[in-house]
């Protein structure tokens, strides 16, 4: 309700200001200056040219008054997409989003000094996540540590169920010479779920299957059975499929990025609730890990708002930040905290 009083003041109200003289304009005063005024040559020489191109941007057209351009300019301030297309289109420039919050650099700050695939000291259990993919697959393995720690040991991209296969039955050396496994298993449902059914049947010890939804006020998972019997009821002892609500672990992401970072440059990493990489970690995983950023925008309706998580740009790779927070998943299955 205060956004859309705001929007209502914010274009009845808008004017001009010179940020010379800082004297106020209205429409007629914008319309009277550019009609006394001369183009400027940016590049070039027009005296000369065959041809002239002529840029205009909306904020001196006299075909736009100016509380149109600010209503349009204050309803896609929340949208990265519609925002880029509002300075193109409206204003002549290229916008490139400014990066807010955290960036690839200071989470690399989380690198610690243990090798690529091995286990730290007071690891809890190890869990391995899936993306699948349709012709290969996204695989991240993390330690996990009391106090709802993580530690990702490995990542990457894999092309085959027996890659993955190979992985789930790998043992792993910790830091102190001990031997590890993976305790458990998630594979997302999402694409080829016939396939991940029949892989998470086969290792249906560690193995679960999961399928995410950016659902916002919904329970963290719901529990579904997917098998049917001979009449297509659902075997109530048959598998379980896990259904989260992404957004709530994409949060618990991101604040976990935060608080480890802080942890980090304040040099206390005794805390709870951190994350860590292995020594080898490059710009890729810290790329995906921050390719959403969450969105607040008006809804149809004045009284709502729609509000979710969002890829930064069109093409980014956020698959490993899906097995992340898939990873975060199973530390709340796993009772970590």
């Amino acid at each position: 309700h205060f956004e859309a009083y705001y929007r209502n003041i914010a274009t009845s109200q808008a004017k001009f200001v010179c940020h010379e003289c800082e004297n106020v304009w209205t429409d007629k005063d914008r319309d009277k200056a550019v009609q006394n005024g001369n183009p400027v040559m940016i590049r070039g020489d027009y005296t000369t040219a065959e041809s002239v191109c002529v840029k205009v941007d909306s904020m001196v057209s006299p075909l736009v008054p100016l509380k149109d351009l600010v209503r349009t300019w204050v309803s896609v301030e929340h949208d990265p997409e519609l925002t880029r297309k509002f300075y193109v289109g409206w204003l002549a420039k290229v916008w490139e989003q400014d990066q807010i919050g955290t960036k690839s650099d200071e989470l690399l700050k989380l690198k610690n000094g243990i090798e690529e695939g091995v286990v730290p000291n007071k690891t809890a259990f190890i869990t391995m996540t899936v993306d699948v993919q349709l012709d290969h697959f996204f695989v991240m393995l993390v330690a996990h540590k009391y106090g709802n720690t993580q530690h990702i040991m490995r990542y990457g991209r894999v092309e085959t169920w027996v890659d993955l296969e190979s992985i789930l039955q790998s043992k792993f050396v910790g830091e102190d010479g001990s031997q590890h496994g993976v305790t458990v298993a998630a594979v997302d449902a999402g694409y080829r779920t016939s396939e991940v059914y029949e892989f998470c049947a086969m290792y249906s010890d560690i193995c679960i299957p999961i399928k995410g939804a950016n659902t916002e006020h919904a329970p963290e998972w719901v529990v579904r059975y997917v098998e049917n019997d001979i009449n297509g009821q659902k075997v109530q002892t048959g598998m379980k499929r896990y259904d989260l609500n992404s957004a709530y672990y994409k949060g618990r992401a991101h604040a976990k990025f935060t608080r480890s970072i802080m942890a980090v440059e304040e040099n206390d990493l005794s805390k709870n609730n951190l994350l860590s990489f292995h020594k080898d970690t490059g710009g890729m995983l810290a790329d995906q890990l921050l390719s959403e950023m969450y969105f607040t925008k008006d809804a149809p309706c004045l009284w709502s708002k729609k509000s979710g998580w969002q890829k930064k740009t069109a093409h980014a790779q956020n698959h490993l930040f899906d097995t992340f927070c898939d990873a975060l998943f199973l530390a709340r299955l796993g009772n970590l905290e």
